[in-house]
């Protein structure tokens, strides 16, 4: 029954959970980023939030003219 209740509670609130869910991670990330950046790795790339298309593809085109040697792109959605 419990189960139930909370499946139900679950599908009615999908949408809230899930943009929970995303503000973790994205603060995770920035988390990570930040530890990253003290150990002196300050390059360690982005994280984009949903519809943040303008943004990612300047950051891209900037990464592409600023390189000087190889560039390698991992995405799985690029």
């Amino acid at each position: 029954m419990q189960y139930k209740l909370s499946f139900q509670s679950l599908f009615q609130n999908w949408k809230l959970a899930i943009t929970q869910i995303q503000g973790q991670v994205l603060d995770a990330i920035e988390e990570l980023k930040l530890e990253l950046e003290l150990d002196g790795r300050s390059e360690i790339g982005n994280a984009y939030e949903p519809g943040d298309v303008y943004k990612f593809f300047a950051d891209l085109k900037s990464i592409i003219s600023d390189a000087e040697n190889d560039l390698l792109i991992v995405d799985p959605f690029f």
